[in-house]
């Protein structure tokens, strides 16, 4: 259907003021236009200055209202925006645009899909002036992991410094949930010993290359040793499960128990959170060797331990 100039020249006119006004032109005009009208009572608002205070109706209205919203919040019929996911909770599994958005997005990443080893090369080169080879970039990284272990890397979260009173040393930790096992590790007299990012493991990632995991503390008990990771359920990914089976490979050659500590384990609203009850959940539970996850890919075992006689840390 043909369009006629005239149609076309309103359409137009329309979509320019929206423009504008997107784009914030306008709006000071308009706002300075409304408020010049409240204020000489030109406009009235629609509760024409009333409250709930003052108004029996508004407060009956607003009654009702918030009766509606409790019980569609309730249901789960309505959500706050910002627990609404972009996805909208479809997976690639489940929806046909998720995966090709997925796909997509691989496409259009060229530096991990779609280009060959040569051309990293020349665009380290022209970035950096130089071609950063396998082995240095290997270095690199065992460097940066000894930064990390050595407590010298910033991080993003919260962090800080502990001082463990019985133990007698001060450590750092990385996390609010990292200092409260800290906290709970230095109120049981079982613990002798704890070193914070002590062990380094080696592992093959989802892409086929090498990597450093460096678990979050050793703890030390008179008869045992626990190789302790914590983190929350909805951060454990296919690449945290590889970390978790390289590093159950290192404990078992090491003499070591490895467990990953969730907020299953960690709070609890009915007993009383201590250390010992919070190991005793995470070997029942023993997220590390969860079936949920089919993984194929090679994992090596091979990690650095630091001398036990050094406490990470300071001493006190």
């Amino acid at each position: 259907m043909q369009v006629s100039q005239k149609e076309t020249q309103r359409r137009e006119k329309i979509s320019n003021t929206l423009k504008q006004r997107y784009a914030g032109v306008g709006n000071v005009a308009l706002s300075k236009t409304l408020k010049k009208q409240y204020a000489t009572g030109l406009r009235v608002s629609w509760n024409k200055g009333l409250t709930k205070a003052s108004s029996v109706s508004l407060r009956i209205i607003g009654e009702k209202m918030s009766k509606s919203l409790k019980a569609q919040y309730a249901s789960g019929k309505r959500k706050p925006v910002h627990l609404i996911p972009w996805n909208k909770g479809l997976s690639k599994e489940k929806d046909t645009r998720v995966m090709a958005s997925s796909l997509r997005m691989k496409q259009n990443n060229p530096m991990q899909y779609c280009v060959t080893q040569e051309y990293r090369n020349k665009l380290s080169k022209a970035m950096t002036g130089r071609v950063v080879s396998v082995e240095q970039r290997i270095n690199y990284s065992l460097a940066a992991a000894e930064r990390i272990m050595n407590g010298a890397v910033p991080h993003k979260g919260f962090q800080g410094k502990i001082t463990l009173t019985r133990l007698g040393i001060t450590t750092h930790f990385r996390s609010t949930w990292e200092r409260l096992f800290l906290e709970l590790a230095d109120a049981d007299t079982q613990v002798i010993a704890v070193n914070v990012e002590a062990v380094r493991i080696l592992y093959v990632g989802v892409d086929d290359k090498i990597h450093n995991y460096i678990p979050d503390m050793l703890i030390t008990l008179q008869n045992i040793r626990y190789l302790i990771e914590i983190k929350p359920k909805a951060l454990i990914d296919k690449t945290a499960i590889l970390k978790f089976k390289a590093a159950q490979s290192y404990a078992k050659q090491s003499g070591l128990v490895f467990l990953v500590i969730t907020e299953c384990e960690l709070f609890s609203a009915s007993v009383t959170t201590t250390f010992s009850e919070v190991i005793r959940k995470a070997t029942a539970n023993d997220f590390a060797k969860s079936q949920r996850y089919s993984l194929t890919s090679p994992v090596t075992a091979r990690g650095e331990e630091k001398s036990l006689t050094r406490q990470t840390g300071e001493q006190e």
